[in-house]
């Protein structure tokens, strides 16, 4: 299992600093976390699967503590470096011995254990490409693909579906559910809910983190825990817990914004049902036949300048002497005077009549 891609970096601690490197990226890391999840549910029901996931998790903690303290004899051997800071390593790891769980229980005709380890075997594959640093980068930097028709887009959908964890993991975990007890049947359907958005958001080419599947998985999961304890499977019940824990860890990693985001959603989600909180130009895309309304800018009004002069024609200072600038300057269009605006005016008197030349007096009318 020679792995050639994601790698964790983390920086090297010394002295007081390896007590919580190890804390940090060993006990705490997400893929033995679940490994071990896997210990406690067949430690009192399944020893070929409880010597199984020992042996998983105790080779995945010895990598990458490892990959914490980077001892010199690794840079002796590249390709074994190169496996031991893969961030995959650990749920790989806890994959096979699923496997191996899977194939001794199979023997054995225990058919649910068999099938519920088979499934979280194909998750923690899935899960390992989800969560490493490598991938959720690429996704992030991916640029958007031309989408495809007919044939093309059903065996991309088809190709999502089963490249993510989510239908593995909701299959395996409503199995496991069973195997806690009766009771687990009333907390199937939110084990659906998480399979359908899963499904959902492969088929429209949404990220695996809409909706959050994940984290409703894990919800299902610590109801399962109580359920385990009211039963008395106390193993069963931890390793539930453990896995709720996991889950949402999981979901934190690939969801861009964090933990933040995800609180931001799950509490704004139930007023985007009730039609709150959405933009009011994205509704207005949404319905169709409706079409945004654009506010036009006003144009800015520009002042007119009535005294504006008409540039005349250049004239080289040579040329002055040989250019008549009284011609050249003359009006060429004719001013017409402008039109009374009541056309029923009278004429003036002395158009009517105008006055006679000389000095004679004006003749005086008769009575």
């Amino acid at each position: 299992m020679v792995a050639a891609g994601p790698k964790e970096k983390i920086d090297k601690p010394e002295g007081w600093e390896i007590p919580g490197a190890i804390t940090k990226h060993v006990v705490l890391d997400p893929g033995i976390a679940y490994t071990t999840a896997d210990v406690l549910m067949f430690a009192g029901t399944n020893p070929v699967g409880l010597g199984a996931m020992l042996t998983a998790t105790g080779i995945a903690a010895t990598l990458k503590t490892a990959a914490v303290l980077q001892p010199s004899w690794l840079d002796k051997h590249p390709r074994f470096k190169q496996f031991v800071f893969d961030d995959r390593t650990p749920l790989r790891a806890g994959a096979l011995a699923l496997l191996v769980v899977a194939g001794a229980t199979v023997a054995s005709g225990a058919w649910l254990p068999a099938a519920a380890s088979f499934l979280f075997a194909a998750a923690n594959f899935t899960l390992a490409e989800s969560i490493s640093k490598k991938h959720i980068a690429d996704v992030k930097d991916k640029p958007a693909a031309v989408p495809k028709k007919g044939l093309a887009r059903a065996a991309e959908i088809v190709a999502t579906i089963f490249k993510r964890p989510d239908i593995y993991l909701n299959a395996g975990f409503a199995l496991a559910g069973l195997m806690a007890g009766g009771a687990a049947l009333f907390i199937l359907p939110v084990v659906a809910v998480a399979f359908v958005i899963g499904v959902k958001n492969s088929i429209q080419n949404r990220p695996e983190h809409e909706g959050h599947p994940k984290l409703l998985t894990g919800g299902a999961a610590a109801a399962f825990a109580g359920i385990g304890q009211t039963n008395g499977h106390g193993l069963i019940a931890g390793a539930h817990l453990l896995n709720a824990v996991v889950l949402a860890e999981m979901e934190r990693r690939i969801t861009p914004g964090g933990a933040k985001q995800i609180f931001k959603n799950v509490l704004t989600a139930p007023l985007k049902l009730l039609g709150f909180g959405k933009d009011k130009a994205v509704v207005a895309e949404q319905k169709p036949g409706v079409t945004p309304v654009v506010t036009a800018t006003p144009l800015p009004v520009v002042a007119v300048n009535s005294n504006l002069r008409i540039p005349g024609p250049e004239v080289k200072p040579a040329d002055l002497d040989k250019v008549d600038l009284q011609q050249v300057f003359a009006l060429k269009a004719k001013i017409t005077p402008p039109t009374p605006a009541n056309e029923n005016l009278q004429p003036a008197a002395e158009a009517i009549q105008p006055p006679e030349h000389g000095n004679r007096p004006p003749k005086i009318a008769a009575p």
